[in-house]
């Protein structure tokens, strides 16, 4: 195998997970932002949310705050069911990285 490389004690072996999510309803998905960033600030107004999360960006970190992901995927569990954020998964890719610097940044 090209790039065969024999297991040293600390190595450091990284596995880079991508995720694409698609927006299907982008009114919906920044609702369910505004929300995730209203649960994790109790204080805060509608008002105040909707000033706060204004973008792509913004909407995903507070997604990712709060739920740790933006979508499960199909039959892994309820957030597909239960998330106002109306979001579709594709297949995961998955990368292995060996010990290697600077980490490649293209899939």
């Amino acid at each position: 195998m090209a790039g065969a490389e024999a297991p040293k004690a600390g190595m450091t072996i990284s596995i880079r997970t991508r995720r694409d999510v698609v927006v299907v309803d982008p009114d919906r998905f920044l609702a369910a932002a505004w929300q995730a960033l209203r649960d994790r600030n109790p204080g805060l107004t509608d008002a105040e949310a909707a000033e706060a999360v204004v973008d792509v960006h913004d909407a995903v970190h507070a997604l990712l705050d709060r739920d740790g992901t933006l979508a499960a995927d199909a039959g892994q569990g309820s957030a597909v069911d239960t998330r106002p954020a109306p979001l579709a998964t594709r297949p995961a890719r998955l990368m292995a990285l060996l010990s290697c610097w600077p980490v490649p940044t293209v899939w």
